[in-house]
């Protein structure tokens, strides 16, 4: 308000209005700070209760699994490659950040018949593989285990990064726009 009467409700110079537009910008999102910091560090913590373990580590349990079950696969048979890319290929909760990630909790589809779908293609494998597909798909289960634990917690901290992401570019442009507003006033 005190810059708006300052300005007398006029904005003919360039400078000063984008000052006051990143005013605003730097008010808004600030205010969305506010609430996230509110929000997001008690939901992290419970979230972390809950699995027990912190991103980090989840991140590399989901790293180590991913490695183990490419080295399981390496050099297998068709088929078993095959049943693979399609259990795979089944849609599990997204690692991959995006917008949706900032307005929806993960929504994850369980396929109820899959474990005993998985005992009758086991027969399908060569006898010498079926031990290596178990493994497989304990591997694939355990990983889309540590995605369903790990996702709340990458989407608190992508909001986060958002947040930021807006928040300090434009306190940065108040900044330089409100000094370079100031020094050209005692300048000219």
């Amino acid at each position: 308000l005190l810059i708006l009467l300052h300005a007398g409700f006029r904005f003919g110079n360039v400078i000063a209005t984008l000052a006051f537009v990143c005013l605003v910008g730097v008010v808004l999102t600030g205010i969305a700070g506010v609430w996230i910091y509110w929000v997001v560090p008690p939901a992290l913590t419970v979230i972390e209760e809950r699995a027990e373990r912190t991103p980090e580590e989840l991140r590399d349990d989901h790293a180590h699994v991913c490695e183990e079950l490419q080295a399981t696969v390496d050099g297998k048979s068709d088929i078993f490659r095959r049943v693979y890319q399609q259990e795979v290929s089944i849609p599990g909760v997204s690692m991959t950040p995006s917008i949706g990630w900032l307005f929806a909790p993960a929504i994850v589809e369980r396929d109820t018949a899959r474990p005993d779908r998985l005992r009758l293609i086991v027969k399908e494998i060569p006898p010498s593989e079926q031990e290596d597909f178990r493994k497989a798909m304990r591997l694939i289960f355990r990983k889309e285990k540590i995605e369903v634990s790990l996702y709340p917690q990458l989407r608190y901290d992508y909001l986060l990064k958002v947040w930021l992401t807006a928040h300090i570019p434009l306190s940065a442009g108040l900044a330089a726009f409100s000094l370079i507003h100031i020094v050209s006033v005692f300048a000219y």
